[in-house]
């Protein structure tokens, strides 16, 4: 999922060292067996670069950012990529219990603050969950306790894309609900769209002795079909300085990066079942480390690395029920869940205390 799904996410911490890249590719799969070979493999541009999977699976990968997706081949080599953008969210839970009876706690991750939402209680209440134009945030970030009774069994989470391209948001389904069930602790993750993940075109060339990547998603799909084709067929009689937003070098397998190599087995299609907070500093990730000897505490519904001395608490992933939702039609409360601003004095009230 460039998809980002917040700092939640270990995939964000493969890429800690690389560079956002400014364009997204995909490999070649099914049509020549020589040719795919040929595809697999590490292609590196200005600032970043893409892995080819021999599995219809490609890995934009830069710093914090991986976008992987999908690929179609045409029967003449062009390939259609289709980045992966769904779900927009995805909820965690776990039952909590430090918290009171009738708390319910519920951490909002990264990318909220750069997309505008809403949460909507079952009886319909609904509140924008971040101020406009927030700034100044807390480390510990778009977390809140919520009265149970208050907001009741079910919950809803709203996306706006009024800020966004058509062509990144079309069919794609912006609500989500989730019953709370017996949970009461919840983690709510959000896929932050970018232009990176707009459906593309792309295909092999040779260039000056170089085997390469031609890519776009410069408009409409079939728009990217056509630049790339007429790049690939004038591909000899155009210049490098033409080509180089186009054009990305495949790397020799001995110069692959080892995390790449890793990224082989590390099926970046699938969205983590599981995420891990710690006790005591409430950091997040989606594994850690001596998993499988993790000891688990039934009166604290908490699991202990033995080893390091280090508490978690577990969460499940949710099932969730999708639709969609027009925003211009939401009776906003008129307060926001959290409010972060410090250069400028707001009226807006906020709801309750964030923490």
């Amino acid at each position: 999922m460039s998809i980002i799904l917040l700092s939640l996410s270990l995939k964000n911490s493969v890429m800690k060292n690389k560079t956002l890249i400014p364009l997204i590719f995909l490999m070649l799969f099914g049509v020549v067996s020589a040719q795919n070979k040929d595809l697999v493999g590490s292609y590196k541009g200005r600032g970043g670069g893409i892995f080819l999977f021999p599995n219809k699976i490609f890995v934009l990968y830069g710093y914090m950012t991986i976008v992987p997706g999908t690929y179609e081949v045409l029967p003449d080599g062009i390939v259609l990529m289709k980045p992966k953008k769904e779900p927009i969210f995805l909820v965690y839970a776990s039952q909590n219990k430090s918290l009171k009876p009738d708390e319910v706690r519920i951490r909002f991750g990264n990318g909220f603050e750069d997309n505008k939402s809403y949460l909507q209680f079952e009886d319909g209440k609904t509140f924008q969950i971040l101020n406009d134009n927030a700034n100044c945030f807390p480390s510990l970030r778009f977390t809140h306790i919520f009265s149970k009774r208050e907001i009741g069994k079910k919950l809803t989470v709203i996306a706006d894309f009024s800020d966004k391209t058509p062509l990144l948001t079309q069919g794609l389904k912006n609500t989500i609900q989730f019953s709370l069930g017996d949970n009461n602790d919840f983690l709510v993750a959000t896929t932050n769209l970018t232009h990176y993940q707009i459906d593309g075109a792309a295909a092999l060339v040779e260039k000056e002795g170089y085997t390469c990547l031609l890519y776009t998603n410069w408009g409409a799909p079939k728009d990217s079909e056509k630049i790339v084709r007429n790049l690939r067929k004038e591909i000899d009689k155009t210049s490098l300085e033409k080509l180089r937003r186009f054009l990305f070098a495949k790397e020799e397998p001995k110069d692959v990066d080892k995390e790449m190599e890793e990224m082989l087995n590390f099926d970046t299609l699938d969205d983590p079942k599981v995420m891990y907070m710690t006790v005591e500093s409430e950091s997040i990730s989606s594994g850690v480390s001596n998993e499988d000897f993790l000891e688990y505490n039934a009166s604290k519904n908490v699991y202990k690395d033995p080893c390091n001395n280090i508490e978690y608490y577990k969460f499940q992933l949710l099932e969730t029920q999708k639709s969609n939702t027009d925003p211009q039609k939401l009776k906003l409360q008129p307060k926001t869940i959290f409010h972060y601003e410090c250069e400028q004095p707001s009226k807006r009230r906020i709801y309750g205390a964030s923490n």
